[in-house]
């Protein structure tokens, strides 16, 4: 990294800061926006298959919430930027000793709606839900 002048490891804690500057960038140079996929649909799963990939443990799930919610609170720094996290049904789990939401308190109450209306969305919500008719 050093040929493009980054000289301190990026992690957890700087990488937010990273992307919030590479948004700016890509801005500046014409661009309309940058839209980043988060596949987060292991991140709830205890036991992943062994296929290979990565296996989240708890301390490390907490780590992933961690970093949504900063990106939450942070939405005012973020130009034309638009992040979208694909997680599986088990996400929405609201039970404290769960791998959903109801793990990080501080997440669920950002993007958790209070009240749950089938037939009207709430239009100032933070999170949008997609079924497919099969699922209702």
């Amino acid at each position: 990294m050093k040929q493009y002048l980054i000289y301190t490891k990026i992690n957890r804690t700087n990488a937010r800061h990273h992307f919030e500057s590479l948004f700016t960038w890509a801005r500046r140079c014409g661009r309309p926006g940058t839209v980043v996929v988060i596949d987060g649909g292991r991140l709830t799963e205890a036991r992943p298959e062994r296929d290979g990939s990565v296996a989240y443990t708890k301390s490390s799930l907490l780590d992933a919430y961690e970093v949504f919610r900063q990106f939450i609170d942070g939405t005012d720094q973020l130009n034309s930027a638009l992040i979208v996290v694909v997680v599986d049904q088990g996400f929405l789990d609201t039970e404290p000793g769960s791998r959903g939401l109801g793990a990080y308190s501080a997440l669920m109450n950002r993007v958790f709606d209070e009240v749950h209306d089938r037939n009207f969305a709430n239009p100032m919500s933070s999170l949008i839900r997609l079924e497919t008719e099969e699922a209702r």
